[in-house]
């Protein structure tokens, strides 16, 4: 395991961020939010989407609205852990905010339609976007854990 005295503390501020933040858009937010599937096709966020009560409307606005400080958490733990991993000079660190622009066009969409009650891309794409975000989420964190193992060997 890395030592704690050799963790950045902006590692330490971002995991800690992404935990409350986290916390509070799990307890605040209607259940079964949209951002938080893997996957949902086109019909299910529209029936769940337009079923939402004005309260619960509200409540994923505010939500949506901390999914932005959220996105920002992870995507600079992510590049951090990506620029930790990669050259000076290589352009592959800034692979890390991939998920994250994913996820604020999803995060745009998903407030277009509780606000407009029509979204800017299609709800098919949404989908798309949801589900290729989360795989690009994971497989950057287990990119990350399988550096770090390696690292300690």
């Amino acid at each position: 395991m890395v030592q704690l005295k050799k963790i950045d503390p902006k590692v330490v501020l971002l995991i800690t961020s992404l935990i409350l933040t986290g916390a509070i858009m799990l307890m605040l937010g209607p259940a079964d939010k949209l951002d938080g599937r893997f996957y949902y096709s086109a019909a299910e966020a529209e029936a769940y989407l337009k079923g939402l009560t004005l309260v619960e409307r509200g409540f994923y606005l505010y939500g949506e609205s901390l999914d932005f400080w959220l996105m920002t958490n992870y995507s600079w733990l992510l590049f951090l852990g990506f620029r930790f991993f990669s050259a000076p000079t290589s352009s592959f660190k800034y692979l890390a905010f991939f998920p994250g622009v994913l996820d604020f066009i999803e995060t745009i969409s998903i407030m277009g339609f509780l606000i407009q009650g029509h979204t800017l891309i299609n709800l098919s794409a949404l989908s798309i976007i949801s589900c290729i975000k989360w795989n690009s989420v994971v497989l950057s964190f287990v990119f990350i854990l399988f550096r770090l193992i390696r690292l300690k060997k």
